[in-house]
């Protein structure tokens, strides 16, 4: 008697696959993985097409203007900046002079100085 060959799974006493197995469920589960892989693929050009398109459209980011510009800010004589922040477009200036210490708001986009805010030190009273 030949000795069972590892490559045939009836030889090693393993049962063979049910061959009562409906040639209709197996035609609905090559349908399913079928769809899930286009739709797989699908969602992967869908991401790679959105990355394209933010990389060749960049988005404005804060403070980010279209056009680069020279915005110059007139303050007192003798004023120091002490702090700066910046919120969306618009970016505070803060100064400080020895007669008056301010605030300035600039829009970023425009360059233009929105308010100015100017703090005056009160004559000391006697």
């Amino acid at each position: 008697m030949p000795s069972p060959s590892p490559a045939d799974p009836a030889a090693i006493g393993e049962a063979a696959p049910a061959p009562d197995v409906d040639a209709r469920q197996v035609r609905i589960l090559k349908l399913v993985v079928i769809f899930l892989g286009i739709l797989l693929f699908a969602g992967f050009a869908v991401v790679i097409g959105r990355i394209a398109y933010l990389a060749t459209h960049p988005g404005r980011s804060i403070g980010a203007t279209t056009n680069a510009q020279d915005i110059r800010l007139t303050l007192p004589p003798g004023a120091a900046i002490r702090s700066t922040a910046v919120s969306g477009d618009r970016m505070t200036v803060q100064y400080e002079s020895p007669e008056q210490t301010g605030i300035v708001i600039i829009n970023l986009t425009t360059g233009q100085v929105v308010n100015r805010i100017t703090f005056h030190p009160e004559a000391p009273r006697h």
